[in-house]
């Protein structure tokens, strides 16, 4: 019963970090590739602007031939020139 137990809290836990919000930026030949977890929804989207929309706040990334390029389980990839990252926090 000890075991059974633990698994779930095992599931709460790993559910509780994949909703928190991360954000990891890499260099690459073209620009800038982002990768932001704890995302929930896309507010805007041009090749010169991405507003995502978190649970604490807002990010707002700008540059030139922006793409997105994954969407999936509260993670979104973005990839381009980026110049210019902001947040807007409260409630999105």
């Amino acid at each position: 019963m000890t075991e059974k137990r633990n698994k779930v809290d095992n599931r709460v836990q790993v559910s509780a970090i994949i909703n928190r919000f991360h954000l990891d930026a890499e260099r690459t030949p073209t620009g800038v590739e982002i990768l932001a977890s704890g995302v929930i929804g896309v507010k805007e989207f041009s090749r010169e602007s991405v507003e995502l929309l978190t649970h604490s706040g807002r990010i707002f990334i700008y540059g030139k031939r922006l793409s997105i390029l994954v969407f999936e389980n509260g993670t979104v990839e973005i990839k381009g020139r980026i110049e210019d990252v902001r947040f807007g926090y409260g409630k999105a």
